[in-house]
């Protein structure tokens, strides 16, 4: 009994910070792109995802671009899994209010669609980042839609 008791109090000492992080807004410090990439929720903005929208996934990896490739703790590039689309994320500010990312959106099949425009993000009670409505700008994320 008295192991289970040490081992319940170890396990709340660890979560705790994850808990003070998440009710804050903020995304952790290190590894920010990646965090990002887990646990954006991408059916909570207008993106090329759309179309194609689906119960129950809401991430970017839950839509198939398991290819990632990190650039710093800030920037990641995804390819969809047939190569058709590229996604980029860089994380260009946070606050106790949520983060700002630049988000570049193209297709690479051919078509037309190619979007970049910053997001303001928040994290929500279920461990998601979801878009606000917040209108946003930053010289270092140009929008734009071709």
């Amino acid at each position: 009994m008295l192991s289970r008791i040490f081992t319940l109090s170890a396990l709340l000492v660890l979560t705790l910070p994850c808990l003070a992080t998440a009710g804050d807004g903020r995304i952790p410090s290190e590894r920010q792109a990646q965090f990002v990439v887990e646990h954006l929720d991408v059916t909570s903005f207008p993106n090329s995802i759309g179309p194609r929208r689906e119960p129950n996934k809401r991430t970017l990896l839950d839509y198939g671009y398991g290819s990632v490739t990190y650039h710093g703790d800030k920037n990641a590039a995804l390819q969809g899994q047939e190569r058709d689309w590229a996604i980029g994320v860089t994380v260009l500010a946070q606050d106790e209010t949520g983060a700002v990312i630049c988000w570049t959106d193209k297709a690479e099949n051919g078509g037309s669609y190619n979007v970049q425009h910053p997001l303001k993000l928040r994290l929500n009670e279920s461990g998601f980042l979801i878009a606000t409505d917040e209108d946003v700008s930053d010289p270092r994320c140009p929008s734009f839609a071709r």
